[in-house]
């Protein structure tokens, strides 16, 4: 049986919206499942509610509760309640807990967050899933494991704007501006993450394209345990993270969304033009040649300067290439391959048949039948790192862990130590969270896994006495929101991502926001932008609308419907762009909060004309960069003349490039009528830096230039090419000596 402990602490002074006067109710017991919940309410006090339910699933789970007095080292204003159970203390896809709240000031929303409450009595505030401020004096929120949850009060950030500067980033240019950041800290206030690609965590990142996106094969411990042979398919022993929306795939059947709300078209194609750019932005993680970031061990320079045709036609033959997973023993040759063919009427699926002409260049696969080319089922080499045991600093499993509960048990005691890595309830969990955590055990083997049995010329890193993680994938690591990478504490920060985004940018913005979190950024995550303005549905949300006050200065949004018909995914319902409509509430619920939070402002509608100019500067590199600059209504009149602006920089995403006509939409919100001018978005000067590939274009690419296809991620390649992260740091130069800048 479920037991609640619900302490309903008494109120002081009558604070709207809170419900006050809270008492404790006589002991209720019930039952809750998905579709029902269990409601207790405080006694004579019928508007005082606190709730559970499950968010998934057919359970259903009989519960009681009772009440008791908690202090924390915050303010509380909402009941504590202790939820236990004789069957179990987590649950997958998580509970739906509603608690009311009371003794507030409606400023103090903003600062409320969920602390847990451990049995040993300390308290830690976690970044609860899908928080809803409700109408009626109370708050839910989700969680996955049941203990006891308070809503608390935490003092002011005291946070301050030292630069009237802003990045927003949109895919590939959401990761760039996250870079961006991080390469300056100090030098922006404000980063807008609009379902950035790579995600910002990118253990994960690295993670989903080992086990996923180059993944679904046999290995040697399948074979050894009777599951499949290597060279046949089997799933990945990972699990999926359902809970979060986790989308996934296989190497010979990649991913693959039809209809709108994509951006790109998604096809083998795609994805491989894609992995080389990002690989030739952050360096190869799959594998390590000293020789070149881009390339796999043991392919030579020289194979970058042949066509295409000759790439394909001459293979790259590797002996001696040893790898842990499919090639222990180093007995089957592995070799360079073209792909590019699609099955007909099977995007994403690697033709069988039809013949494949396009070079992946960055990848080796096992050559398990002897043919002399890369057929369907042979797998991917992955060489990220040694080999390690993701146990924690304990170094232990949750089978062999003891904690204040006891030993393991599946279902009541799964993680005994309390060291699993959750993006919720233990962001920085060291067990399971897909890096190596100094303490944890490892193999001094090199990258390969393998012990060196005489000659082995691809290897890197064997028994250098530590443990060993593949340079390239050490770049990727440093562009992103990890344990060891600090966030500036004063950066305001915005992230979005639609659940059913095909580089799972969801699963990897739960990570960052835990992490987060975890450094003091008290984000809110909410699932779906009408929980900003507590409307019923996505289609009534309106940014105007939105009383940011009440909001913390971060905000995570996920959009898009779990339960959303066929009919509305193809629409893009929860895509990586999303449906229209979600598409505009990105944009002008960003803009909105990044209006309210930059200090002043002019919102008159008293304004000449806006301009937008578009403009190209040479860079210290030698490369000519086009940008373009929208200014806004009134900062040509002379009047205004000596009128500073804020400054947003927009990156865009790839495949894509800057707009002109978006200057025009700028205009329109700044100069609404119909809406009140304290609501109304501030002017603010609107850069448009340029992340395209010059001269760009296909295989083999020209000489010179950025040396990339089609998007340079904002990023200074590791080796030649793009150094567009420097040349964005000259646009600002650029930009603050000739326009008027805060």
């Amino acid at each position: 049986m479920l037991r609640f402990s619900l302490l309903l602490l008494l109120a002081g002074p009558a604070c709207s919206p809170g419900v006050n006067e809270l008492q404790c109710g006589d002991e209720v017991t019930g039952s809750f499942s998905q579709t029902e919940s269990l409601t207790i309410g405080s006694s004579g006090k019928s508007a005082a509610l606190a709730s559970i339910r499950y968010l998934n699933g057919s359970k259903t789970t009989t519960a009681s509760l009772s009440c008791e007095i908690v202090d924390t080292q915050w303010q509380a204003v909402s009941p504590a309640i202790e939820f236990s159970s004789d069957a179990e203390v987590y649950d997958a896809a998580g509970y739906r807990i509603t608690l009311p709240y009371s003794n507030i000031q409606s400023e103090e929303l903003s600062a409320i967050h969920v602390a847990s409450i451990a049995p040993a009595g300390d308290a830690q505030l976690i970044p609860a899933g899908d928080v809803a401020i409700n109408g009626d004096g109370t708050i839910s929120f989700n969680v996955n494991y049941l203990g006891k949850y308070q809503l608390v009060v935490t003092p002011p950030l005291n946070r301050t704007v030292d630069k009237h500067r802003a990045i927003v980033g949109v895919s590939m240019g959401g990761s760039g501006a996250l870079s961006t950041v991080l390469a300056n800290p100090g030098q922006f206030s404000f980063l807008a993450n609009l379902c950035g690609a790579p995600g910002p965590d990118r253990d994960y990142a690295i993670n989903f394209i080992k086990e996923h996106v180059l993944g679904g094969f046999c290995d040697s411990e399948h074979q050894a345990q009777g599951e499949g042979n290597v060279g046949e398919l089997c799933p990945s022993r990972r699990p999926v993270f359902t809970e979060q929306f986790e989308l996934t795939s296989t190497f010979d059947a990649l991913l693959s969304q039809q209809g709108e709300g994509i951006g790109l078209t998604m096809n083998r194609r795609l994805y491989l033009k894609a992995l080389r750019d990002m690989s030739r932005a952050l360096g190869n993680p799959t594998s390590y040649n000293p020789a070149h970031p881009y390339l796999p061990a043991g392919v030579p320079l020289s194979y970058l300067s042949q066509t295409r045709a000759d790439q394909c036609a001459n293979t790259v033959v590797l002996d001696d290439y040893y790898d842990v997973r499919f090639n222990p023993a180093g007995a089957h040759q592995v070799l360079t391959f073209c792909d590019g063919t699609d099955e007909v009427g099977m995007p994403g699926v690697f033709s069988q048949t039809a013949p494949h002409d396009n070079p992946w260049q960055v990848l080796l696969a096992v050559d398990v039948n002897g043919n002399g080319q890369r057929d369907f089922g042979e797998p991917i080499i992955f060489q990220d790192q040694e080999p390690w045991d993701d146990f924690g600093v304990d170094k232990l499993p949750d089978e062999s862990e003891t904690g204040l509960l006891g030993a393991y048990h599946p279902t009541k005691n799964p993680d005994p130590a309390g060291d699993n890595f959750h993006h919720i309830h233990n962001p920085l969990g060291t067990e399971d969270n897909f890096r190596y955590d100094p303490g944890e055990d490892y193999e001094d083997l090199g990258l390969d896994g393998v012990a060196c049995p005489g000659s082995c010329p691809y290897d890197f890193g064997e028994g250098d006495g530590t443990h060993t993680v593949n340079p390239n994938v050490a770049r990727w690591l440093a562009e992103g929101i990890q344990t060891d990478v600090t966030v500036p504490a004063n950066l305001r920060i915005w992230q979005d991502a639609g659940i059913r985004d095909f580089f799972n940018a969801h699963v990897a913005m739960d990570r960052a926001n835990g992490r987060l979190f975890a450094q003091g950024h008290r984000s809110r995550a909410s699932h779906g932008f009408e929980r900003l303005s507590n409307v019923a549905d996505e289609a009534l949300f309106d940014a105007i609308d939105v009383d940011w006050s009440t909001i913390p200065d971060d905000v995570y949004v996920k959009y898009g419907d779990p339960n959303a018909s066929e009919e509305e995914i193809t629409q893009g319902n929860g895509r990586h762009v999303g449906t229209a409509t979600q598409l505009i509430h990105r944009f002008t619920a960003t803009f909105s909060w990044l209006s309210y939070h930059m200090p002043g402002g002019d919102r008159s509608l008293a304004a000449g004309p806006a301009e937008t100019i578009e403009k190209t500067y040479t860079s210290n590199t030698g490369r000519e960069s086009p940008y373009i600059v929208f200014l806004p209504p009134g900062y040509n009149d002379e009047k205004n003349s000596e009128k500073r602006y804020p400054v947003v920089y927009i990156l865009h995403g790839y495949g894509a490039g800057s707009d002109p006509t978006l200057g025009a939409i700028f205009e329109t919100f700044m100069l609404n009528e119909t809406v009140a001018e304290e609501n109304r978005m501030q002017k603010m000067i609107v850069v448009f830096p340029d992340g395209k590939c010059r001269p760009g274009g296909g295989l083999p690419l020209p000489s010179g230039g950025d040396q990339c296809e089609t998007g340079t991620f904002f990023l200074d390649a590791p080796a030649e090419g793009a150094r567009i992260g420097t040349d964005l740091t000259e646009l600002i130069t650029i930009i603050d000596n000739d326009y008027r800048t805060l």
